[in-house]
């Protein structure tokens, strides 16, 4: 049962239905699996719980900072460089 809800949760969460319900839904599996001991759907219902609180704008991750950005060719700039570079 804790699979198939832990499957069904992730189907919810891609598939685009309201990402609240999909949260709720999901903390209940998880206390669910905890109860169960069943360790394997928690972790792999971790990383998509993340995602979630994410996308709703809940997670507890520190936002990335941007103060010194690096492009693909190892060139690092600050967001003051390009002030009036490209205006016309």
């Amino acid at each position: 049962a804790v699979s198939s809800s832990s499957v069904y949760n992730n189907c919810c969460l891609w598939s685009g239905k309201e990402l609240n319900a999909v949260v709720d839904s999901m903390k209940d599996t998880m206390k669910e699996s905890k109860y169960h001991k069943n360790f394997v759907v928690l972790t792999l219902m971790m990383p998509m719980f993340r995602v979630a609180l994410r996308l709703i704008g809940q997670s507890d991750a520190p936002a990335p900072q941007q103060d010194n950005l690096t492009n693909a060719f190892g060139e690092t700039f600050s967001e003051g460089d390009n002030a009036g570079k490209y205006a016309t």
